[in-house]
């Protein structure tokens, strides 16, 4: 079940642009990442293997088909495997699968309330600590995407035909449908809950719509293929994977203004008072603080950005590295 932790190299730190960065070194070709409250959990699909790194904790788990997204609930890891068809329940204490139960290619997984939360194709599969399924929501449209919000679980109908909404919000205390959102939208992607309003972004057409009580307050257009969506200082970024651009969008008088950037920016994650951006083109990620470039780090293919509770990650996919930069504490403001 388990190889050697030399599949992990050493990790190293260096100091950079008065920051520290740790390296962890990946065999393979890692395409995920996801941060949990047990530590780093990275997905490498085409070789079937899961690498977990908390301190100097490192393990591998190999017996997967193709494993595409984890989530963790108790002491165990839930692990999605679409070539197996299969969820995993996972032991984090000996890092062996203790159940699974079978799902037609599952994807994404999320962990809400005590609940397991699987999504399949045109369907969301609620499941037990245990792995039973619980309810089963059928949509109009295939998507990997849904949020939550308080009692609201937000399916992203992605892949929809004109007739189908965009957004279908169960109620999860009685699993009923409480209503479809038709926003004008092609491919709904992302959903972000500020003050009283829910936003959600289109990606192909870069249509933004802002919610309060189901009822749309206003509507914004920006550029196509805008990608992620934060909150910082204030203001609403949005990225664009074709433009080098960021938007900055103000959340009460829905003032637009346009940063030029240096590249195309994909993910994004704020820290405290900084702002990390994802320059995948470029092999880049920049920090910003108080909207000023403090510093960028180098890093091939930068795939994903996440957050911990004292830093953040980056994964390099053509490197084979996960890159954690401290910023529990000050950031210097050096340049880079």
């Amino acid at each position: 079940m388990r190889k050697g932790i030399a599949l992990v190299a050493t990790i190293i730190s260096i100091l950079l642009f008065g920051i520290t960065v740790k390296q962890y070194y990946v065999a393979g070709t890692p395409l995920r990442m996801r941060e949990t409250d047990h530590g780093l959990f990275i997905i490498d699909s085409l070789n079937g293997s899961i690498y977990f790194i908390h301190g100097e904790q490192q393990k591998v788990i190999d017996d997967f088909s193709f494993p595409v997204w984890v989530d963790t609930l108790g002491n165990y890891l839930y692990v999605t495997d679409v070539k197996g068809e299969c969820v995993y329940k996972v032991s984090l204490a000996s890092f062996s699968i203790v159940e699974k139960v079978s799902i037609k290619r599952p994807e994404m997984i999320k962990v809400y309330n005590g609940k397991i939360y699987v999504s399949s194709r045109n369907e969301i599969y609620e499941l037990s600590k245990d792995l039973k399924v619980l309810r089963k929501w059928q949509f109009c449209a295939s998507s990997v995407y849904f949020y939550f919000y308080g009692d609201y679980l937000l399916y992203m109908n992605y892949w929809k035909a004109k007739k189908c909404p965009d957004v279908t919000v169960i109620n999860l205390k009685n699993g009923n449908v409480v209503k479809d959102l038709y926003l004008g939208f092609e491919r709904p992607l992302r959903f972000l809950p500020i003050y009283d309003k829910w936003i959600f972004l289109d990606y192909k057409t870069g249509k933004i719509v802002f919610m309060r009580n189901f009822h749309v307050v206003k509507r914004i257009n920006i550029s196509p293929y805008s990608y992620d969506i934060v909150y910082y200082k204030s203001k609403i970024v949005v990225s664009n994977l074709f433009e080098k651009s960021l938007y900055i969008i103000d959340p009460v008088s829905y003032k637009v203004s346009k940063m030029p950037w240096n590249c195309e920016v994909g993910d994004m994650e704020v820290f405290n008072d900084c702002l990390f951006l994802s320059c995948i083109f470029d092999n880049n990620v920049f920090g910003m603080n108080n909207w000023n470039l403090i510093w960028k780090i180098p890093c091939k293919y930068p795939i994903m950005v996440t957050k911990s509770n004292e830093g953040v990650y980056m994964l390099c996919g053509d490197e084979g590295k996960v890159k954690f930069i401290d910023v529990g504490g000050k950031i210097a403001n050096e340049g880079g």
